[in-house]
């Protein structure tokens, strides 16, 4: 509705309400950490190692949740560099940070973990400094609707975008425990490592439509149909490229692999393990 003063009144809600989302899910969360254990792992030789990994991951719950309010409204405020930047922070600092909490320090489980909350908390830091800055206008204060059909708005808006993440994580849920108990952990690690590396294409699935979401929002609301089937096109057209050096690059991959694992393993230890890691 081209309404300033209503779009700082959807932030400063949504920001409050996200922060305390953010607590109550991390109390709870460890409260009911035994439970959660037990309904994710009935194997008791791994329950341990389960344990650690959930119980770093709901201590770092605040700035994981915490991450999509920089995300989302410093793009809607036209800020794309440092939204980019925060996600270079997170992904790159994940893979350092395990190397180094895995391979070098031998940290397992919990430094897996620790590796992924520490990468989220500096993107989360970054987004919010920028989202706070002087260059950002949207400002915090302390403010809540007290309207219901406000809060329906908000979640006409969010409910599709959590009910598949919902829905993703049920699915894994229900695929592993089909394998374990049909195939053993082994089964479990390979379904693991194809699905981390199917994950790949969320770039392409995912990042493209949520690059354009905010811009798409901006023009829907201004009624400009010219400037949504420009940004559609131009979707299309980065969605096709990307493709196909996606799919190029592991037709590639699947062609040479045991190329490069002879390769890698002739180049020592060292090579070895950077092969392992993207390869």
């Amino acid at each position: 509705d081209n309404d300033p003063e209503k779009s700082q009144m959807y932030y400063r809600s949504c920001a409050g309400v996200l922060f305390v989302v953010s607590l109550l899910v991390t109390a709870l969360g460890l409260v009911l950490r035994g439970p959660i254990v037990a309904f994710l792992c009935a194997d008791a030789a791994i329950a341990p190692y389960v344990d650690e990994y959930v119980t770093i991951t709901l201590i770092g719950a605040l700035p994981k949740i915490m991450l999509y309010l920089p995300v989302w409204y410093l793009r809607l405020d036209g800020k794309n560099a440092p939204v980019a930047v925060m996600m270079a922070v997170m992904s790159i600092g994940n893979i350092i940070l395990d190397v180094l909490f895995v391979y070098v320090w031998n940290m397992g489980v919990f430094g897996a973990g620790l590796a992924s909350v520490i990468a989220t908390a500096a993107a989360t830091l970054i987004g919010i400094c920028c989202l706070i800055g002087k260059k950002c206008s949207f400002r915090y204060k302390p403010f809540i609707f007290r309207d219901w059909l406000e809060w329906k708005v908000i979640a006409s808006s969010g409910v599709p975008s959590a009910l598949n993440n919902l829905l993703s994580t049920v699915r894994l849920l229900i695929i592993n425990a089909i394998l374990l108990n049909y195939g053993g952990g082994g089964e479990v690690a390979v379904f693991t490592a194809v699905n981390g590396i199917a994950g790949f294409s969320e770039c392409i699935t995912l990042g493209i439509p949520q690059a354009a979401t905010a811009m798409l929002g901006v023009f829907s609301g201004e009624q400009d149909n010219g400037s949504c089937k420009l940004l559609l096109k131009v979707e299309l057209i980065v969605g096709a490229i990307f493709s196909a050096g996606f799919t190029a690059g592991f037709t590639v991959s699947a062609l040479f692999g045991a190329a490069g694992r002879v390769w890698a393993a002739g180049l020592g230890e060292p090579a070895g393990l950077v092969f392992r890691l993207f390869c």
